[in-house]
């Protein structure tokens, strides 16, 4: 389990069992991040990569979440982020924030590999990357945004297919 908070601290739980209270919690705290730590997301087929988001922080970082020890710091954003979050399959990850835009990141080169830019919209809070499974199919990402706002973008067309007016 992982847990990010207001005193810029990761915490990271090792719970080997749910049934079993005798069983001992191993904790691992990671600390020095430059703000609130807004988003973790686990990469959903190896566990042992985590991401992060925080305010005054205009980058993404990885862990290694079995030691704590940062294995990259990803550069691209010009403001807070507010989100970080994987695709479905484990093969894409995107993050978005204060800059009103989704960066999707190639993790082997630590770069940003392709931008939506969501300028003409309020701040992103949220996003989620459906990659569908057929061959040669685009990935769907939704945001919500800070209004109440959700865009659906087609990740190939780079472009939003739909907005929708759900929230108050």
């Amino acid at each position: 389990i992982a847990t990010g908070s207001n005193d810029k601290t990761i915490k990271l739980l090792s719970i080997p069992s749910l049934d079993d209270s005798s069983q001992n919690v191993r904790e691992l705290k990671i600390t020095g991040l430059k703000g609130v730590v807004r988003s973790l997301c686990f990469e959903p087929t190896n566990d042992l990569q985590l991401l992060s988001a925080s305010t005054n922080d205009a980058s993404v970082k990885l862990w290694n979440s079995e030691n704590g020890e940062a294995i990259s710091e990803l550069k691209g954003h010009s403001d807070d982020v507010n989100v970080v979050k994987w695709s479905n399959d484990g093969m894409l990850f995107g993050s978005a924030g204060k800059d009103k835009r989704i960066l999707f990141w190639d993790i082997r080169e630590s770069k940003s590999i392709s931008i939506l830019s969501g300028n003409r919209y309020l701040d992103i809070n949220d996003i989620s990357i459906y990659t569908k499974q057929t061959l040669g199919s685009a990935p769907i990402i939704a945001a919500g945004h800070k209004d109440e706002l959700i865009t659906i973008w087609d990740y190939g067309r780079r472009s939003v297919i739909k907005e929708i007016y759900e929230h108050s």
